[in-house]
């Protein structure tokens, strides 16, 4: 029973040692956070604005990661061409940050999203990237999204 209780302390020490520098949402966020932040924002932004190049601009082009509507990781033609049927109907939407760390010219960002769909449902859920900062400015280098439904 020490044994598992030594172990315990010891994987709690090395989760915060690893990990103590995430903030979740509602904790204060530094300049650069909320710099990165804007990011996500502009992001939706452009999908509002139907801004398809813009929006495409904020891809990295060594961009690899998983959305939820591909069977398996793609780059940024794969997010290109899954984002043609759908971009030009986002017309409004809600943004929940979780968590946002930054280390070195990287940001990882977590958050939840929402948008009405022209039929009236509600499109809901989760997206992680992760941004990388070059030459001056942002751009995502990997992600990953999921429906707000499921235990991806």
């Amino acid at each position: 029973m020490k044994y598992s209780k030594k172990l315990w302390v010891v994987l709690l020490g090395i989760s915060l040692l690893f990990f103590g520098g995430v903030q979740a949402f509602g904790q204060e966020w530094s300049a650069e956070q909320k710099e990165a932040w804007q990011m996500e924002i502009k992001y939706w932004d452009l999908l509002k604005a139907a801004d398809l190049k813009g929006y495409m601009e904020l891809w990295h082009k060594d961009f690899i990661g998983w959305p939820h509507w591909a069977p398996k990781p793609a780059g940024k033609n794969g997010i290109e061409k899954g984002t043609l049927p759908w971009y030009q109907y986002v017309k409004s939407y809600e943004l929940k940050p979780e968590a946002i760390n930054l280390f070195d010219k990287f940001a990882m960002i977590y958050y939840r999203f929402s948008w009405p769909a022209p039929d009236g449902r509600n499109i809901t859920g989760r997206i992680g990237h992760l941004w990388i900062r070059q030459d001056g400015k942002w751009q995502i280098i990997a992600g990953y999204s999921g429906g707000a439904n499921t235990n991806e």
